[in-house]
């Protein structure tokens, strides 16, 4: 998704377990000011076209909300917005390389992957992630992979795997610092606008910017931030807040 179109499906991910979000397409012409009222017009009949978004006329008002497909990209591009991660444990899942196939001698393009995915390297060949893989790994595996790698959960490390080595392969440090000084910025909006009752086009102007930051935070975080720094807030309960703020434009 670009840029825009991830703007109008962050504000209506649904940051409350089972219930959706939404948006009137006032609302929604709000959250993206930099375009025309016709581009306006034009990104939504795209995402509704992609199935991304879902419109519905209420009480002579259009309004629109974001459908499970929107919600499974947005969990691609952001893996932190996973409801999984609530009830993280700290399970890993790793993969060791066995025979190496004819099509691909070196694993070069699981290799790649799981780089992507900012696996942990324990050695050339063994490499694990918190919780499990990607679902686009998993597949690749199957698809290109069979009898060539095994995959096993661990539920906890004996010896030899430090918290310092996740914390530096994640940048987690950095993300914690991160979220915390958005998170700052925005209680004091939050507060600004609960004694203006709207706010203002300066304050606006410091919400997108606080938005922005989140947004290049949040594509960082693979999901895990919060279980080793707990006194953090999450991505999900700093997108509640964004939501919030945005719903008194």
């Amino acid at each position: 998704m670009k840029k825009n179109s991830v703007t109008l499906a962050l504000f209506l991910y649904p940051t409350k377990e089972s219930q959706d979000r939404f948006l009137k397409q006032s609302s929604v012409y709000a959250l993206v000011p930099s375009l025309t009222r016709g581009g306006k017009r034009s990104l939504l009949y795209h995402l509704e076209q992609e199935a991304v978004l879902f419109s519905e006329r209420v009480s002579g008002d259009i309004q629109y909300s974001l459908t499970e497909k929107g919600q499974r990209q947005l969990i691609e591009l952001f893996p932190a917005l996973d409801s999984k991660w609530d009830t993280y444990a700290g399970t890993w899942q790793c993969i060791v390389f066995q025979q190496a196939p004819k099509s691909d001698p070196q694993f070069r393009y699981l290799r790649s992957q799981l780089v992507r995915e900012h696996a942990i390297g324990l050695s050339r060949g063994v490499y694990c992630s918190p919780d499990s893989f990607s679902t686009n790994l998993i597949q690749m595996c199957q698809k290109l992979y069979q009898d060539c790698v095994s995959i096993f959960s661990v539920a906890s490390w004996d010896f030899g795997f430090e918290r310092s080595s996740i914390t530096r392969n994640f940048s987690l440090a950095d993300l914690a610092t991160s979220y915390s000084s958005v998170s700052t910025e925005v209680e004091s909006l939050l507060a600004s606008v609960d004694q203006k009752r709207r706010p203002n086009d300066q304050e606006k102007k410091q919400f997108f910017s606080v938005y922005n930051r989140f947004r290049d935070i949040l594509s960082e975080d693979v999901g895990i931030t919060t279980y080793y720094y707990p006194q953090v807030p999450s991505g999900l309960q700093l997108l509640a807040q964004l939501q919030e703020l945005a719903d008194t434009f």
